[in-house]
């Protein structure tokens, strides 16, 4: 009996260990050309392996917070970096050896600020985005890439007290790197390569005055708060089910 009850705490450890992932956990898909973070668009399937296909890129009037963590190559990062290489331009040289104990290393870029990136989502900026997110269920979002850098950027952004993704031209994004409170440069994406991503789906609300809002971002493993819903049409159907 005592052993079954060990065994029943084990599975349960595991299943939650699974859904703790935000908008940071999750494995991410290997990216073959430069991948915008905060872009929407869709995945499609191949045999053997993911492609992505940007489709809107969303207006930020105000610099969304990012989290920035260095990973180590692994032979699996390395081999989808080198294949990202050969479709992008950044000159970024990386030299890998699995032998040596001391590996490359890359950044791993995610949105730290959900609210505020949720906020500018359903901001009267955003309409058109808003609306083929609601309106095109197998859409998702952008939330988290993997990029590889010459060492003297990775050193400025790791540096750095503070990362923003901020708009930089006209549907261009850019990070803004912040010290002591004062900024202190704009790198752009293109300065590296992007060779993996994460994708976040939404979930909607139909509020009282019945118009349908993005409450929260979640990944493909987690469920929706209470009351909210993957489908924009289930979010409408519960809450006016004359309306549609």
């Amino acid at each position: 009996m005592l052993n079954n009850k060990y065994f029943i705490l084990i599975v349960a450890c595991i299943l939650v260990s699974c859904k703790t992932n935000h908008l940071t956990g999750e494995k991410r898909s290997h990216a073959r050309n430069q991948i915008a973070i905060g872009s929407v668009g869709q995945e499609k399937d191949f045999i053997l392996q993911k492609d992505f296909s940007n489709v809107a890129i969303p207006c930020f009037n105000n610099p969304i917070k990012l989290n920035v963590t260095t990973q180590s190559f692994t032979k699996q990062s390395f081999k989808a970096f080198t294949t990202a290489k050969a479709f992008q331009t950044a000159e970024v040289a990386v030299t890998y050896i699995d032998s040596l104990e001391t590996k490359p290393k890359y950044l791993q870029i995610d949105i730290a600020d959900k609210l505020a990136f949720i906020k500018a989502l359903n901001s009267h900026c955003n309409i058109d985005v808003k609306s083929y997110l609601a309106l095109n269920k197998h859409a998702v979002l952008i939330t988290g890439i993997s990029l590889a850098l010459k060492q003297t950027d990775i050193h400025k952004i790791t540096t750095a007290n503070a990362v923003f993704l901020i708009e930089n031209g006209l549907k261009d994004y850019a990070l803004k790197l912040y010290k002591e409170d004062s900024e202190t440069e704009i790198l752009r994406f293109n300065n590296g390569i992007i060779f993996g991503y994460q994708t976040s789906h939404c979930c909607w609300q139909d509020n009282k005055k019945h118009r349908l809002h993005i409450v929260d971002l979640v990944s493909s493993f987690n469920d929706c708060p209470f009351k909210s819903y993957r489908s924009s049409y289930k979010a409408i159907k519960k809450t006016n089910p004359y309306k549609l």
